[in-house]
């Protein structure tokens, strides 16, 4: 698995990612790590032909995108480079939902609905101007594409609940 992202690796990347992919039978190189500019699409181009110049038994067969700002980079690297997004490669890419944007190649989404982040805000506002309790910790879980499927346009979100943040949850946090 090649990891494509921005941010500093040791903030980004969980500690024992190496080992939670061994658990799957999946692996990933040091090299295969990859933090780039979301400004500068034709440099994510262009590492991307850079790893798949490799043969085939020495490169990913998926490629986990963790910023929706780089997909089209790496996009246009994965059509330049001859790749079949699909077939010989599997891309999960992050984005926040509703998603307007389309890709010219087979590319699983997995992100956050944000009618679903500020429905739930405003509902814990307002639970707050009543003086009611809200929980010190709220998470909106991360969902796939097809996932949102048939749900309404602003979905009710679910009683705030006290718990804690799983790796693909969004934290939001109670000051006070």
């Amino acid at each position: 698995v090649a990891f494509l992202g921005v941010g500093v690796p040791r903030v980004v990347l969980p500690v024992n990612l190496e080992a939670e992919l061994a658990t799957r039978g999946m692996s990933m190189h040091p090299y295969w790590k990859l933090f780039l500019s979301p400004d500068a699409p034709a440099c994510t181009s262009s590492v991307i032909q850079l790893l798949w110049q490799a043969p085939r038994d020495a490169r990913p067969d998926a490629l986990l995108i963790t910023d929706d700002n780089l997909l089209e980079g790496a996009m246009e690297g994965l059509l330049t480079a001859g790749i079949h997004v699909g077939t010989e490669l599997d891309v999960v890419a992050h984005c926040n939902f509703p998603w307007l944007g389309a890709t010219a190649l087979p590319v699983q989404r997995i992100g956050f609905d944000t009618r679903r982040m500020l429905q739930t805000c405003m509902e814990l506002i307002d639970r707050q101007r009543r003086n009611e309790a809200v929980p010190p910790l709220t998470t909106i879980e991360a969902v796939f594409e097809h996932e949102l499927a048939g749900r309404p346009t602003l979905p009710s979100a679910t009683p705030a609940r006290n718990t804690t943040a799983q790796p693909a949850q969004f934290p939001l946090h109670q000051k006070g």
